[in-house]
């Protein structure tokens, strides 16, 4: 949009600022300034939900099928299918609403099983998602027999130590 948006990846989740402003955008100053540009966003196949600060400060989360605004770690109004797990809203409402996060924050969708990433990465953790809760490794095929003797921490350790 005329050269004023700046966009930052972290693997799954992306920031999205418009720079020609000072202050932080709110949903409503968006689509005033931006008609659609949040439709067009939460319409695209890659991405699952987005997260923005309203007028009141209350952080809207909006799906491809529902939203839910939130204040306080409370749901105070909803419609839909919640486009996260509830469990997660009180970070997601502290993370959209950090000094320095961008105007919205973008979250990529689970296509076929696989999460989409927006950097280069094989892999990705740490966002709003049941799947990512669980620890994973991403090891060359070679090394696979290792892996069959980690049952414990202690042996994750190990194996750090006698491969890294």
């Amino acid at each position: 949009i005329d050269g004023h948006v700046k966009i930052i990846d972290f693997g799954s989740f992306t920031q999205i600022y418009f720079t020609e402003f000072q202050e932080k955008l709110t949903f409503e100053k968006i689509n005033e300034q931006y008609p659609f540009f949040i439709l067009h966003l939460i319409s695209h196949r890659g991405i699952k939900f987005l997260s923005v600060v309203d007028r009141n400060e209350n952080v809207l989360i909006l799906g491809k099928k529902g939203f839910v605004k939130i204040k306080d770690g409370e749901i105070i109004e909803s419609a839909g299918i919640l486009p996260v797990s509830s469990k997660f809203l009180k970070d997601l409402e502290e993370l959209t609403k950090v000094k320095d996060s961008g105007d919205i924050l973008i979250f990529g969708n689970i296509i076929n099983g696989r999460l989409i990433n927006f950097e280069g990465q094989m892999s990705s953790h740490g966002t709003f998602y049941e799947e990512e809760t669980s620890c994973f490794i991403i090891y060359p095929e070679y090394k696979k027999r290792y892996f069959n003797e980690i049952k414990e921490t202690y042996d994750l350790h190990r194996f750090f130590r006698e491969n890294y």
